[in-house]
């Protein structure tokens, strides 16, 4: 009886600490475009390159986002 008690608990485990990590991916993501957004900006106002950087500093942080959230589903199924 004890078995079935414990095995119930574990799932409630698993479902807490898969919804405290998607709980912070919105916030993640603001974090990673915002950043990416002003190092383009500063990267064009400071060495004169082009508008295409700041689209290409946002691809990069989509990128690590995605690989971001990645790890974290793998690191929450184990």
């Amino acid at each position: 009886m004890e078995e079935k008690e414990q095995g119930s608990n574990e799932g409630y485990a698993k479902a807490a600490k898969m919804l405290g990590v998607a709980s912070t991916l919105g916030l993640e993501m603001a974090l990673f475009v915002v950043g990416a957004s002003f190092a383009g900006e500063y990267l064009e106002e400071n060495f004169g390159l082009g508008t295409w950087v700041t689209l290409v500093c946002v691809g990069i942080a989509g990128l690590i986002f995605v690989l971001h959230i990645r790890y974290l589903l793998r690191s929450a199924r184990e």
